[in-house]
């Protein structure tokens, strides 16, 4: 489903960052881990067709995703690809449900009203969908993040630092959530982090150093 060959990036040409190849199937999960400055981010943005690499190829559903136009590449990224970042990135002004919606407008696909509560309901936060996300703890929005990156039922789930900075009940709720949706939905997971509470719920593993 996804799978990456002889990945390499640079900045500005200073030091070559090599990363392993990866490849995962549906409903897979696969952990990044490494400490600051080993490239996890880095390789997240590759991952979700964000940051060109210098060198190599990143393969989804069979599609070499930088050798598309960028326009292409935006659509195919938009529609196949869920990002869970690190900061969440939410219009304030926007309800919790308006933000899952308008996710949905810019790929380019239909609002479903049941689907959206569906899938709030399964993480628990239903009952904030009308809120204002800057009305909700760091946990409700830890989970409308993944809400809005699950319900365009992407192929791929990239979820970068999702329990950095959460204690260990929430992390592990959360963590439990975003796992049980991704493959509910058939979806690869690739979690990046430097959060070590996590190995133990992941039989795939990359160590960054």
């Amino acid at each position: 489903m996804i799978k990456t060959e002889g990945l390499k990036h640079s900045y500005s040409g200073e030091h070559e960052i090599v990363f392993p190849d990866i490849s995962c199937m549906p409903s897979d999960k696969l952990m990044i881990l490494g400490k600051s400055g080993t490239g996890k981010t880095t390789l997240l943005h590759i991952l979700g067709g964000m940051l060109y690499p210098s060198k190599g190829t990143v393969n989804i559903g069979g599609q070499n995703m930088y050798t598309l136009a960028k326009s292409k590449l935006d659509k195919e990224r938009g529609q196949n690809i869920g990002v869970i970042f690190q900061q969440s990135h939410f219009i304030e002004s926007l309800t919790v449900k308006e933000n899952i919606q308008l996710s949905l407008k810019l790929c380019e696909k239909s609002s479903d009203d049941e689907r959206i509560h569906e899938l709030l309901n399964a993480l628990n936060i239903f009952h904030k969908k009308d809120n204002k996300t800057s009305q909700l703890s760091q946990g409700e929005k830890q989970r409308v993040a993944i809400a809005r990156a699950l319900i365009k039922n992407p192929a791929l789930v990239l979820a970068d630092e999702p329990t950095s900075a959460l204690d260990d009940s929430n992390c592990e709720e959360v963590l439990n959530l975003l796992t049980e949706q991704s493959k509910e939905r058939n979806a690869a997971l690739i979690l990046v982090t430097h959060d070590n509470r996590l190995k133990d719920y992941f039989e795939q593993k990359i160590i960054l150093s």
